[in-house]
């Protein structure tokens, strides 16, 4: 299969993206670790990771959704929806990341 572009793109534009992916990943690292750092109890930093990760997938899936398919008064729900379904889906991302540590964790011998 073929892909015409009308025209070239331009070379700068290989590493802007780059640069933009880059910073998205380091800051979406970041962010659920912030917790870490300011709370001194372990499991009190995990429950506000938590919740901000939740927050912070809402607010993107919120987002994107409305930038698709416009933030008019009949595309709030939508946009709604978006986000719900953005933190569905990071939930169930997160649960099998978890799952998959522990799974690793008991075939080495480490039971945690």
């Amino acid at each position: 299969m073929r892909f015409d572009h009308p025209e070239e793109p331009s070379p700068s534009r290989a590493l802007t993206s780059a640069l933009t992916i880059a910073l998205a990943y380091f800051f979406g690292g970041l962010v659920p670790l912030l917790p870490y750092f300011c709370i001194p109890d372990p499991y009190q930093a995990l429950y506000v990771s938590v919740g901000v990760m939740v927050v912070a997938l809402f607010a993107f899936g919120y987002a994107k959704t409305g930038m698709v398919v416009g933030f008019n008064r009949s595309g709030v729900m939508g946009s709604v929806g978006g986000g719900v379904q953005m933190v569905v889906v990071g939930g169930i991302a997160a649960g099998a990341a978890m799952g998959l540590v522990k799974a690793f964790g008991g075939m080495m011998g480490n039971p945690e």
